[in-house]
Parts: structure tokens; sequence; C-alpha cells
């Protein structure tokens, strides 16, 4: 994870207790089995000799008695709830189930998987679209008066006042609930800030909580996840950021953050090191049974959070049983030297945590590292994941390093059996440029060559093709590979099909389908989107809706000048959104586009808090069987037909609503 001020070269950097500590060298302090510390002492200890504070009268004498690593650590507790004081947590509050709110939530997120939904900036309740801007929230309702229209009924501000620096960042919904999660700075701690929907559409807000963590901002994936009314999220901080172990926060949600709110990190819910880290993270996964929180009298929601010991290097996935958390061998942060003769284990590490909190977290060694999150996939039985293996002392300079991990999930436990390199099938070899990679039902597909041009390139000199892998889960050894012809910035699943978006030429944006439902992958329809260039990176940009015959609708914001395609994460413009149609065949064909925000802001409107748009402003949103585009704080309704894509309504979220 990054702090968003890295990303725009902000030169000033806390190197917290850097001065006194040598990061390069291996801690030596690691357990054999995954176990919880079985006292604050030993806990204390630990934390002492990793950042360097250990007093020189301690015997190693006092360091066996504290840790005894030759005998087997005891058993893992049971997992258990968050411990606060005073009995803060209670089971007064009312449950609401996934089931009674599946059809008032229906999916509008371009999601990694189906059944987990993933923050974004608009969600759906009922008849009403919820927008998230500007550290506010606005509620559209798509059926004023029964009929289908726009009307904005609603704005509300989730932040309290005009001076607290807090980025908002992500929203879910379960329910009427609309929880908002984002960064304080101020507090040093993540916020999620609960509001209800009304049955008339108005907005209500209802509470605030805060989570210590650094800032969870990540330029490729998101933070929260939701899976059957649980709200999954990740948080970590380095222990030598934390001058002094009192210090050490439990992270656990308050709503003040005040010291009597949160109380000291207990041992027994800290999950002690598999293997050496030079500057340990403390890893934290946070879930929560999503509650209908009446007022800022109730009871804080009943969270259990789960925390690790481990690297600095990470992938966060969630799937619909379970979080997992893959760590890579250890390498320290990114402005400290290793040192040559460091001695840490060069295997990486998966943890699984599931959501049932009576079942125990286990982990697995593993090799290699992902490329991002959409690297990894767990099924009913076996967990995969498309990585990079070095493999020290091969001598064959030919051989392919791209490997697809066939995990079986009873390889995953407390004290895991050694790497089998029988898990891990070779692959075709990436001979070039950047990699896009995507999971399907049935495939994995990666670009194993992709010489992608982007706008500020010369163009005379780019290759402009690119090549597609695709690997059938159930015969991995089997791939086929398929070229196109143009570089690929951007891989996304659309129900049975694969559609990859980049440049051919500075011309337009290309779009290619590939349709994965016959025997064999096959290159379906393939478009140009003259003088159209695609403006955001993130996946919840793109979206589509594909019928089970294969026919539908994609959308994507894109921009008309080409200056502006670079689709950077800290991108505040709002942009068009272009849509095409999918045939039964996996032909594909441009619509049209609809276009964004109409000029400036009304005069009357003013961004007061978390004024830039780390996580995109513009989506395509298909529901109700209507097409809309989201453009900042525009929401455009368009009407498709064999002439193309027609705007037909739109409000502007800015101007002073009509009471």
């Amino acid at each position: 994870m990054l702090n968003r001020w890295l990303v725009l070269g902000a030169s000033a950097l806390s190197l917290t207790a850097c001065a006194t500590t040598d990061f390069s060298k291996p801690s030596d302090t690691a357990w054999p089995e995954l176990s919880t510390f079985k006292s604050e002492a030993e806990f204390e200890h630990y934390y002492r000799t990793v950042t360097g504070q250990l007093e020189r009268d301690e015997s190693e004498s006092d360091w066996a008695e504290i840790m005894p690593m030759s005998a087997p650590p005891p058993p893992p507790p049971p997992p258990a709830m968050a411990e606060v004081a005073d009995g803060a947590f209670q089971e007064s509050v009312v449950v609401v189930t996934a089931a009674a709110v599946a059809d008032e939530n229906p999916s509008i997120t371009n999601t990694q998987e189906a059944g987990v939904d993933e923050g974004d900036i608009v969600k759906q309740i009922g008849q009403y679209l919820i927008v998230m801007q500007d550290g506010r929230l606005f509620s559209i309702d798509l059926l004023p008066d029964g009929e289908s229209g726009l009307r904005h009924v609603d704005r509300e501000n989730v932040y309290r006042t005009t001076e607290e620096d807090t980025w908002y960042d992500e929203m879910l919904v379960f329910g009427r609930q609309m929880i908002v999660i984002g960064y304080s700075y101020d507090a040093e701690a993540s916020v999620f800030a609960v509001l209800e929907l009304e049955d008339n559409g108005e907005i209500t807000f209802r509470d605030r909580f805060f989570l210590p963590a650094q800032d969870y901002f990540d330029g490729d994936n998101y933070t929260t996840r939701l899976v059957n009314g649980q709200l999954a999220l990740h948080t970590s901080f380095y222990l030598s950021d934390v001058d002094r172990f009192e210090q050490l926060n439990a992270p656990v949600l308050s709503r003040t953050m005040a010291p009597e709110d949160t109380p000291p990190l207990a041992a027994r819910r800290v999950y002690r090191p598999v293997q050496d880290a030079a500057d340990p993270l403390l890893h934290t996964i946070t879930i929560c049974p999503l509650r209908d929180l009446k007022d800022e009298s109730s009871d804080v929601p009943d969270c259990n959070t789960t925390a690790f010991l481990a690297g600095d290097s990470y992938e966060y996935y969630a799937s619909q049983d379970a979080v997992w958390l893959w760590v890579n061998k250890e390498s320290g942060r990114w402005w400290m030297e290793s040192d040559e003769d460091d001695t840490r284990e060069s295997t990486g590490l998966l943890y699984r945590i599931p959501y049932d909190r009576s079942a125990a977290p286990g982990f697995a060694r593993v090799a290699g590292e992902p490329v991002n999150q959409f690297s990894l996939a767990a099924g009913t039985d076996v967990f995969r994941a498309f990585v990079e293996v070095d493999e020290e002392g091969d001598t064959d300079h030919d051989a392919s390093p791209y490997r697809i991990l066939q995990l079986a999930l009873s390889d995953i436990g407390r004290a895991p059996p050694n790497i089998d390199k029988a898990d891990y099938i070779s692959l075709p070899n990436v001979s070039d440029g950047s990699i896009e990679n995507r999971f399907t039902n049935t495939h994995f597909v990666y670009t194993t060559h992709n010489t992608s041009w982007w706008y500020w390139e010369d163009e005379s000199e780019a290759k402009l093709d690119a090549q597609l892998t695709f690997v059938p889960l159930e015969s991995p050894d089997t791939t086929t590979q398929l070229k196109l012809p143009h570089g690929v910035i951007r891989l996304e699943r659309a129900r049975d099909h694969i559609v990859a978006t980049g440049y051919g030429d500075s011309q337009g944006l290309n779009l290619t389908v590939f349709d994965l439902r016959a025997e064999a992958p096959r290159m379906g329809g393939s478009v140009k989107l003259l003088e159209r260039y695609e403006s955001e990176n993130r996946s919840h940009a793109f979206n589509s809706q594909i019928d089970a015959d294969g026919a539908g609708l994609i959308g994507l914001p894109t921009v008309k000048q080409q200056w502006e395609a670079g689709r950077w994460v800290w991108r505040s413009d709002s942009s068009d959104i272009s849509y095409l149609r999918v045939g039964t065949d996996a032909s594909l064909s441009s619509v049209g586009t609809l276009k964004g925000a109409n000029g400036e802001p009304d005069a009357s409107y003013e961004c007061e808090v978390s004024c830039v748009d780390w996580y995109g402003n513009s989506r395509p949103i298909f529901t109700f069987g209507r097409t809309f585009a989201l453009s900042g704080t525009s929401l455009v309704e368009g009407e498709v037909s064999d002439n193309g894509v027609q705007e037909i309504r739109r409000v502007d979220l800015t101007k002073p609503l009509a009471r």
C-alpha cells in the first residue's frame, strides 16, 4: 500500500526509528508453526528485538525463558472477538441477513469475484443510486413517481468539519446502510462512516468509527470487500514506526481513537511470524458483520480482527469464504539497502483467514510473486496463483520463470508441508512488455507479448501488437496463444468473454473480444474508437452487462484529448463514457459515447474535503435494463438503439436541491 502523497512526489517522509535500527540484518525470530504469542512478555521481547530496543543486560538465558524455540508452541486459541474495555461489544443490535438485502442491493460494480462486492464510488439501494463524490453522498431516484426518470433527492456530507484532514475513497451498501471508508491523517486511522437511506431517498448520518492503521491507499487494489453481509478490510503498520510497546493500540473499531477506547494490542490476538522479517509489518484483517446501527448510542460493531507479523510486500484478495494475504519473500523497505549476507528465507507466505470466526487461520509456504491481486483465485478445493519464480542456480536461461500454482486447500494449515514443485506448472514465458492478467471460471489469461503504445511514445518505433496466452484451468499444460493487432493496457472479464483494450496507433483506442465458450478460445470482434482514449485505469472503470447468450453491452470512460489518456491515479477531471455492443457470436461494434459533465459546477457548489478522486470518478452503469453514465458530479441516462446511444436525461448533482 502507498501513502497517496508519495504518488504526487511529496518529499517529506517520516522514517521513525530508522536511525537506531539496522533493518538490513535478519531478526532471527521466527516460529515453526502458526500460533499466537503466548504472553505479553513474549510479544514485547519480540517487538524490542526487531526495533533495536533490547537492553544490553538481557541475556540469552532470559530470552530462552521467554521464547523456547525448540519446544512446540501451544495450539492457537479459537478466534475471538476483539477485546475492548467494559464489555463494549454486545449482542443487542439487529442483524440484517444477506438474503434479506440481495434484491435491495443489486451489484452494479465490476468485481473480481462474483458474490464478493468491492468498495466503489457508486452503489444501488432499491430504486436509488448512491454516488460518493467530494466527501459527500448523493441519492438519485431512478423511478420517481414510479416512472423511469432521474431525480436528485438528497445530498449529505460524510465529513463533520471542513478542517478535517481525511480522504473518503470507497463506499459499500448493505440493506439501507451506506458504509463510507476513508483515511484520517489527523487520527492516523481508517475511517468508517455509517449513513442510512430513508424510504423517501433522504440520507441520514448515523455513526463514525476509527481503526488504527497507516494509509491504506493502493494504486491498483481496492481496500474493502463485502461477502454475505460481512465487511472485510486489510490494514497495516510497521512495528518500527511505534516508539514504545505500550503505544501498540489494538486494531479494533472505536468512536474516538481516545486511549480509553483503544486498548493495548493483546498478545494472544497476534500470530507470531513463521519466518524472519527485518522490518516486520503488522497485517490486520478485520471482519465485521454489518448490523443495523440505530444511532450513536448503540454498540460498536461486533468485529473480529486477526493480526499477522510478516513482510511488507503483499497482495490482498477475497474469495466467497475467506480473505487471503499473499506475502512475498522478505525484501525490506524500498528505500533501504539489503545485506548480501542476509539469510532470511526466500519463500513467500499465503495466509487464509475464514469469515467464520470459529475456524482458525491457516498458511502455506509458497514460491514466486504474483503480478497483482488478479493473479490470485480460490476455488472450492484449490487455490490458484499466477507467479514469477526466481529459481536460484537454474542454468537454463531459456526456461520460463512463470508458473501457475494449483495448491490444494488441504495443504493450508498450522504447519504446512514444504513446497511441492509438482504444484507449480510451467507456463509460456513473457517475452516482452507489461503483464495484464485475469482469471475466469474456465481459463487464466495473460499477456506473453505486449509492447503497448502510449501517447507520449514515438509511434514510429512501436511494435503495436500483443499476444494473449489462454490457460485452461482443468488442463493448464495445454495452452492457446492468440495475437491481436494492438497492445494491451486492460484485460477484463465480461461473463464468458475476455475484453482487451489498448492502442495500435495514435488514432484511437482499440477493443477486442475473445470468446471462451467454444472448445478452444477464439478472437471475436475488434473495433477502434477513433479519437477516443481510455482515461481511467482501475478495474471499476470498466463494466459490462452480458446475457446468457453472450450478447450485451460494455462501457468504459474515455476522453477525446490525447494528452489526457495517461490514466493517472490522481485524475479528477470527469470523463465521457463509451459503449460497445457485443453480439451473440462475440462480434463487437461501437454504439457511441455519452458526454460527461457540462462545464463548471454550479456557482453555489464547492468541494471542501477529499477533493482528489484517487479511485476515479466516472463509471458505466447498467441496471433496470437501462444504461447510465456517471461522470464526476453528473449522472446521464442514455438509450441504446440501432442508431447508437442517445442521451435522454441527466442530473447535475452540484445544483441546489429542489425541496
